[in-house]
């Protein structure tokens, strides 16, 4: 069950962000079984299953997704025309 967490994201267990840390993992199976577990123990343990910790991509908080896809699909066409070489720009 514990290896089942890393299929989902921290935010989805209450972390105010994506990072995955044995300290983390500590909290939830405390939470989850009563059991506590040191964050350096637990941190071998992962290690062992080859699981390290990772820290999700850096994107700013305005990013639209749906904005990137309609400008790629209507202007950076143009855009991409209009930067070939032998076209005339005016």
């Amino acid at each position: 069950m514990v290896l089942s967490w890393f299929g989902r994201r921290a935010t989805e267990f209450g972390f105010p962000n994506e990072l995955w840390t044995a300290g983390r993992v500590a909290q939830l199976i405390e939470r989850t079984f009563g059991v506590h577990f040191h964050p350096n123990y637990l941190s071998t343990w992962l290690a062992r299953r080859r699981i390290s910790p990772q820290k999700p991509e850096k994107q700013a908080r305005e990013r639209d997704p749906a904005k990137i896809e309609r400008w790629l699909a209507n202007e950076a066409v143009e855009v991409k025309k209009k930067s070939l070489p032998g076209r005339n720009s005016s």
